[in-house]
């Protein structure tokens, strides 16, 4: 998560935002650890219903989740929200789009997401899937905590 040592970056830059267009619920793939970027990739070409956005963080804070045991913050928190009308894979996304995962990315490269780099994954349950409603952002907070 450091930009070393070969002075590249990979620090976590933003966040992929998954969504399905079907009308109802999707579901939550099985996350395999050797998945990366061919996950996105295919994402469109295993269901023509879903499409992931690649935005930006908005924020970043640390916070400390036990400061008589930790001197320093330990939790690594980032904020993003969805942008855009389409997905990578040329999918409309708007009113009715339906959020159901995202990935934490490294993005080493701001204009070429073959660089990208996946750090995690992570779904919503059925009930916790978010609609995009008319005129309005989906916004995801993710806390990273270290032990």
């Amino acid at each position: 998560m450091r930009n070393e040592p070969d002075g590249k970056n990979y620090s976590i830059g933003g966040m992929y935002i998954e969504f399905d267009n079907s009308g109802s619920a999707a579901a939550v793939p099985t996350v395999s650890r050797d998945e990366s970027l061919s996950y996105y990739s295919n994402l469109n070409a295993g269901n023509v219903n879903q499409d992931y956005l690649r935005v930006p963080l908005i924020a970043t804070a640390s916070a400390n989740s036990d400061s008589a045991t930790f001197a320093l913050d330990n939790k690594a928190i980032f904020y993003a929200q969805t942008e855009g009308a389409t997905g990578i894979h040329g999918l409309a996304f708007g009113t009715g789009s339906k959020v159901f995962g995202c990935g934490l990315v490294a993005y080493r490269s701001s204009s070429d997401a073959s660089q990208d780099l996946i750090f995690s994954r992570s779904y919503f349950a059925t009930a916790n899937q978010l609609d995009k409603a008319t005129g309005s952002q989906v916004g995801i907070t993710w806390d990273i905590q270290l032990s």
